[in-house]
């Protein structure tokens, strides 16, 4: 299962203290199933933290770190603004969403919360990390089959243009 990590809640995640309820997922990303996902908007918000950069380097070196195409999820998030559906100022992480199948966030935002939960903006829905309690949900293995239905649906897109 792969987890996409907002930027609001990035330091509170990465941070060389990591708050309580974050600080299993760190430990999560540190074992063999563990894996985040970045791209676009987002990871160039995380490499802007010092603490975000350090984490995502960490990642990659240990081979957790999914990184999509830039050109993919911006792609994407011109498609989520065009839909005009999302309440939240976060289209770029939707997109993250849709290319990558990523169906776990780790947010604060109560909007992304609403649209990440939204299957207008999402489909299929995903679910929201918030305390520690939170952690089975990164056992599940959805991530693949959600990237699978995003991969079809773009091809049978391009075959119709």
């Amino acid at each position: 299962m792969c987890l996409i990590v907002d930027a609001c809640v990035a330091s509170k995640v990465f941070g060389s203290r990591p708050s309580e309820d974050f600080a299993a997922i760190v430990e999560w990303l540190g074992n063999k199933d563990g894996c985040l996902t970045t791209g676009g908007h987002l990871e160039t918000e995380l490499l802007h933290m010092e603490s975000g950069r350090r984490m995502l380097r960490q990642l990659k070196q240990a081979g957790r770190l999914r990184q999509e195409a830039p050109s993919d999820v911006e792609a994407e998030e011109g498609c989520v603004r065009k839909e005009n559906k999302a309440k939240s100022n976060d289209p770029h992480v939707l997109a993250l969403a849709r290319v990558s199948g990523a169906r776990v966030l780790c947010t604060d935002d109560s909007d992304l919360m609403d649209d990440f939960r939204n299957r207008d903006v999402l489909s299929p829905p995903g679910r929201i990390l918030t305390k520690k309690d939170h952690l089975d949900m990164l056992r599940e293995k959805k991530c693949k089959a959600a990237r699978k239905v995003y991969v079809l649906a773009r091809q049978k897109l391009r075959k119709s243009r």
